[in-house]
């Protein structure tokens, strides 16, 4: 559910939430502040300092889960387009009339692959997206049985192995980047951040209504950069969703290069 919600209205609902909380607490611990001013913020500083420095680390601990998704699905385009390019280079050990025809599904199976990310992307699980992954599994048959077809006429041949090894490696990284692009940092994950994130809010509007002094603007600035936090590591999460992309130019190169069919 929080990978379908647009960035921008979890933003504002986490501000809002923070900023109220804030504010009630601040009420109670106004009310509640009895004891000396000393001695209230002596008992509330050791705590929430403990909150602030795990509410921390559980950003930073978020930030690596999320970084490190990201980058693998970034370094994952690029072994797309190696290995469909090279494919494509080995076609030419084909006999015909399976060269030209494998020829023509790459460049068909290309640009389903281009499609199907950015399809991927806006809808991780509509029919579309089913579509273009059935289309995809059905290209990689044909693309296998023109291969199966070639080995068994020249059974022995190593330039048909080279074409067969590198074919298998496509449909490889295909099933990896479908994998990758739906690994997300867990939900409970990002939860357990809200539920930290509201908790140090509630903390320190209650020191402040303790001790009677309180910055508003300093409070209000310390909210929006604990969600800006968050809806970066939101971003980064989401392959080509929101301001952090993942660039799809290796395969679109690809694409563009094998636009004109080879002589």
């Amino acid at each position: 559910m929080l990978y379908s919600a647009p960035l921008q209205l979890i933003a504002l609902v986490l501000i809002a939430a923070l900023m109220v909380g804030s504010e009630v607490f601040f009420r109670i611990g106004r009310r509640a502040g009895t004891a000396p001013a000393s001695v209230r913020s002596g008992v509330v500083s050791t705590m929430q300092s403990a909150l602030l420095a795990l509410l921390g680390l559980l950003l930073a601990f978020t930030f690596g889960m999320a970084n490190s998704r990201f980058e693998q699905r970034k370094s994952l385009v690029v072994e797309d387009a190696n290995d469909i390019g090279t494919t494509w280079l080995r076609t030419a050990f084909l006999p015909e009339p399976q060269r030209s025809e494998s020829r023509e599904i790459l460049r068909e199976y290309l640009s389903q692959r281009i499609a199907l990310y950015d399809d991927m992307a806006k809808d991780a699980g509509g029919a579309s997206l089913a579509a273009l992954l059935a289309t995809a599994s059905q290209q990689q048959d044909k693309l296998w049985t023109l291969a199966a077809q070639a080995a068994a006429s020249n059974p022995q041949s190593q330039m048909l192995a080279l074409y067969v090894a590198s074919l298998n490696a496509t449909i490889d990284v295909n099933s990896s980047r479908v994998a990758a692009a739906r690994n997300h940092v867990p939900e409970v994950t990002l939860v357990l951040l809200f539920v930290m994130s509201m908790g140090a809010a509630c903390s320190i509007g209650h020191t402040a209504g303790m001790t009677g002094r309180r910055s508003f603007w300093s409070t209000a600035a310390f909210h929006v950069l604990v969600v800006l936090v968050i809806v970066s590591i939101m971003d980064i999460d989401r392959p080509r969703r929101g301001f952090i992309r993942i660039s799809q130019t290796p395969l679109i190169e690809l694409r563009d290069g094998l636009a004109k069919p080879a002589n």
